[in-house]
């Protein structure tokens, strides 16, 4: 956890103008930073919590309506039956059980909260119930989000979008004097992914974050290896995520957030699986080397800034668990790890 004083304190009003310097007094240079960034906000996208589903309140071709937040995925997506009440055709549709092919088209309008566009180029897919409670339309990803700086804060039930202006030193915490940071994991499509490091049991590996996920997981055979314990999973497990084994690690580590003890839920994240890509497929998504999700259950317990613009990651614990084992309404509807424009990855 740093603590940064007097700098953050007037970093910002979101945009605070440059102050005033006494005669004969030292400015220092994260001082002069901080007075010369303006931090512009783009939108603020009101949420709605189903569970640990992150939705977000929506407006499409004026019919009100809600988004699934997966951070997982590079490409928004909107369903066939969406498309079918607006009165616009897609050529999507399923091709096998479970699997369904993707395709583009364009939205006249979509607002996010007070974030609006006009001739929004999306896909399309003939996917099943994302909610049994609201109406949800698609799923918001990184080809929207990825576009700007991003602040989950969960706790006030808001996404906002920035767009910083001289803020490449500047420190962007401006909620709090302590917080944690972290340094993006290096990425070829930086904006496509939230992926940062993590130290488990000593060890570094990438970790990424997953709003489609509702807990978060490990890897089991990684946790295996790193000497974690593995508790077995509850009789009734079976296929639901949030019973399955748990490893008890003796340290966890992102940034300067460090975690002792720290218990999470472990799957074979690298199983072999299928995506429908013209024909059936099989693939493994080991390729991404991501061996641990950070779910929703942390981004509850944590407000985060995502400063695509300086590739850190600025967060502060804001209470409960940090990494949720237990406990009801963790679901709703089907976990999402990843979407692209060729296929689908779930659980």
């Amino acid at each position: 956890m740093l603590g940064r004083g007097s700098v953050v304190a007037r970093l910002f009003s979101v945009v605070i103008g440059v102050l005033a310097a006494w005669p004969m007094t030292a400015v220092s240079a994260a001082e002069k930073a901080a007075s010369a960034c303006k931090l512009l906000k783009v939108g603020t996208l009101p949420l709605v919590m189903d569970g640990n589903v992150v939705l977000v309140k929506s407006v499409v071709n004026g019919k009100p309506a809600y988004f699934r937040v997966v951070t997982g995925s590079n490409v928004s997506v909107i369903s066939v039956q969406a498309l079918a009440q607006l009165g616009q055709a897609t050529k999507a549709k399923v091709v096998a059980p479970e699997y369904f092919s993707l395709d583009w088209m364009t939205l006249d309008t979509l607002e996010l909260g007070d974030w609006a566009a006009k001739d929004v180029r999306i896909l399309s897919g003939p996917y099943g119930t994302l909610s049994d409670t609201y109406d949800v339309v698609g799923l918001l990803g990184m080809d929207i989000l990825g576009k700007f700086d991003v602040e989950f804060d969960i706790g006030h039930g808001q996404i906002v979008l920035y767009q910083p202006q001289g803020c490449d030193t500047a420190e962007l915490a401006y909620w709090s004097n302590n917080y944690s940071l972290a340094e993006m994991a290096p990425d070829p499509t930086p904006r496509a992914h939230i992926r940062l490091f993590a130290t488990l049991n000593g060890q570094q590996i990438p970790a990424q974050v997953a709003s489609g996920v509702s807990i978060s997981h490990l890897d089991e055979a990684l946790a295996r290896k790193l000497g974690a314990e593995i508790v077995p999973p509850a009789d009734d497990a079976t296929q639901d995520p949030t019973k399955g084994p748990i490893a008890v690690l003796d340290t966890l580590a992102l940034g300067d957030e460090s975690v002792r003890h720290a218990k999470l839920r472990v799957s074979n994240l690298y199983k072999q699986s299928s995506v429908w890509r013209g024909q059936l497929q099989n693939v493994s998504y080991d390729k991404d080397h991501v061996p641990l999700y950070l779910g929703v259950d942390f981004l509850k317990s944590h407000r985060l800034y995502i400063a695509f613009s300086q590739r850190k990651i600025y967060f502060t614990y804001e209470g409960g668990a940090i990494f949720q084992t237990v406990g009801p309404g963790l679901t709703s509807g089907r976990e999402i790890d990843s979407i692209s424009d060729t296929g689908i990855a779930g659980k």
